[in-house]
């Protein structure tokens, strides 16, 4: 039996990458692709699917190289460029984008995404056409270069959008919206030195304009200039006094410094605005603890509760209060129920940081999954924590290292399971017996995906269900007791019959012929081959041959090694009639 564990062939990791692009698991789907290119760099549509990954994670760049790869190997793939189009569009090249849509109605002159996608970017580059003839005949007016300038940002070309800004800034150096939107634009392209400056001319010109103030406030914060972000955000309330998400981050500055008093008042003020603000309700029921006022904290975090009454962190809060005798010990625990907000914003920009670079720098993903793992666990973040947990188990599978995946696994699975979360806990299930059978632990590896199977049940996900069949067989194959493999594997097969999949039915009926095939029950076992390739046959798949090469192979063996009674030959001459 071939281990579906452990020996795909590139089409069975394209397979695999295809159902984690529908469960929108689109990091495991480029896994699986690259994992099918490495085994063969030649199968069909593998490319592109590689691409569309890469695509629905905003990796446009590594798409449009994946799809223009797709394209010299099958320049016929409608779909490969009209997704290069896409990619382009992403970056604001509407020219560009035209040329690959125009090349897909050449291919389908019926492709509806085509023509809605050519529809739109001829419409964008008429427009932005009419808006340089007018500035043709009118240089000198800032308003058409604004317009100009405005359409490149809508569309995200960030540096033209630049350039026409600057022509604005020619015309009318104190245009504070244009020196405002060139700030953004830096901020959009990764450059916040730049971006700054923008926001301090804007600032200078006029020292109303609250935006450029909240924005440096953010820059500042996001660096730690604690001191240098209040100030700036005190400057946005002199303007602005209602502007609820500087009194809301002001009040996190003033706690995070422990100006508690401070904090009480922005939070009080920006209350009798937005009554329903439940996380500043929560941040002055802490202030108030922090400042001794248990009477008043604990009013407030019941009323908290009444809005949240299964948040962890209020909890814990109200029920050191009510000891009315709190420990330092208990002190300490709820005392980081400010600073995790900035701690956790630190651990997740590290999480999100660590997925970027999951694929092409395993090893330095890792290192910042595990920082953001520390983080979290000082907060007491437990559902941040599982989060790094998993990921960290993903980057320890990649290097095949099954020992420490497993490890963070069980973190990840403890606290899920303690939350009911059913499919977080199903999935940790299913890959703990993964790593369980890659440890050569087959008892374990079992126990964990039966286990995985009932929750999957339970959540009619027949997919990780079937997965989780098969992968079960595989292990009964792998210890010797194959027709417990065959029990699994039919009840496999009913589920891709439901899901009308068909070359996993065909892949089912297969193993199974093989494992009767391996009991020398050769009836069974050629009846099982005649079913996988009736389906296989109306598939067009490349696997006819690898299966019909596995039947010529069974039926040399029972010619070699067996009396043939007159059912058994009925079955063979059955058997060759389907392919010759």
């Amino acid at each position: 039996m071939v281990n579906k564990i452990e020996e795909k062939n590139g089409n069975e990791w394209i397979e695999i990458g295809i159902n984690f692009g529908k469960q929108k698991k689109f990091r495991e789907a480029v896994l699986c692709f690259e994992k099918a290119i490495k085994i063969d760099p030649t199968i069909e549509k593998v490319w592109y699917y590689l691409g569309a990954a890469n695509d629905r994670l905003q990796y446009y760049e590594r798409a449009i190289e994946c799809f223009n790869k797709e394209i010299e190997n099958n320049p016929d793939n409608v779909n490969a460029w009209v997704h290069l189009g896409y990619s382009w569009e992403a970056f604001g090249k509407y020219e560009k984008a035209k040329e690959f849509y125009e090349k897909a109605l050449e291919i389908d002159p019926d492709n509806q995404n085509a023509k809605h996608n050519l529809k739109y970017c001829n419409q964008v580059i008429d427009r932005i056409n009419e808006i340089k003839a007018e500035i043709k005949k009118n240089p000198d007016n800032k308003d058409t270069w604004k317009d100009l300038a405005d359409l490149y940002l809508d569309i995200k070309n960030y540096k033209k959008a630049i350039k026409n800004y600057e022509k604005v800034i020619d015309i009318d150096p104190e245009d504070v919206e244009s020196l405002y939107s060139i700030g953004s634009c830096y901020g959009f392209l990764g450059d916040y030195i730049k971006e700054s400056e923008y926001y301090k001319k804007v600032i200078k010109i006029d020292p109303s304009y609250y935006k450029a103030y909240y924005n440096m406030g953010i820059s500042l914060a996001d660096q730690n200039k604690v001191h240098e972000a209040i100030n700036y955000y005190q400057k946005i309330l002199d303007i602005k006094p209602d502007h609820i998400d500087s009194l809301y981050n002001l009040g996190i500055l003033y706690s995070n410094i422990d100006k508690y008093q401070e904090a009480i008042d922005v939070y009080k003020d920006l209350l009798e605005i937005d009554i329903d603000n439940i996380d500043a309700l929560y941040n002055l029921a802490y202030c108030y603890y922090k400042l001794d006022e248990y009477g008043k904290s604990k009013e407030l975090l019941n009323k908290y509760l009444e809005l949240d009454p299964k948040n962890e962190q209020a909890i814990k809060l109200l029920e050191a209060i009510k000891t009315d005798r709190l420990t330092d010990q208990e002190k300490q625990k709820v005392s980081k129920g400010m600073k995790i907000q900035k701690e956790d914003k630190q651990a997740n920009k590290l999480m999100n940081t660590g997925q970027e670079l999951l694929i092409d720098e395993t090893e330095k993903a890792q290192e910042s999954f595990k920082r953001a793992y520390k983080i979290y666990e000082e907060t007491e973040n437990d559902i941040g924590q599982a989060n790094a947990a998993k990921y960290l188990s993903l980057t320890y599978k990649i290097q095949e290292n099954w020992k420490e995946s497993l490890k963070y696994l069980k973190k990840a699975y403890d606290v899920h399971s303690q939350y009911n979360f059913t499919q977080k806990t199903a999935e940790e299930l299913y890959d703990m017996g993964l790593s369980f059978y890659q440890l050569q632990k087959y008892q374990d590896s079992i126990s964990h995906y039966k286990k995985a199977i009932a929750l999957f049940e339970d959540l009619n996900d027949l997919l990780k269900l079937s997965d989780s069949l098969a992968d079960l067989a595989s292990i009964y194959s792998k210890i010797d007791k194959p027709r417990k493999a065959i029990e699994y594997l039919e009840k496999a097969y009913i589920i891709d019959l439901e899901m009308e999949d068909n070359l996993s039915q065909a892949d089912d009926l297969k193993e199974i012929a093989l494992l009767y095939k391996q009991i020398k029950d050769y009836i069974k076992s050629l009846q099982y081959f005649q079913k996988s390739y009736k389906i296989l046959s109306k598939t067009n798949s490349k696997g006819q041959k690898t299966l019909i090469n596995l039947i010529k192979e069974t039926i040399n063996t029972i010619n070699k090694n067996s009396e043939i009674s007159p059912e058994l030959e009925q079955e063979i001459e059955k058997t060759k009639n389907l392919f010759t």
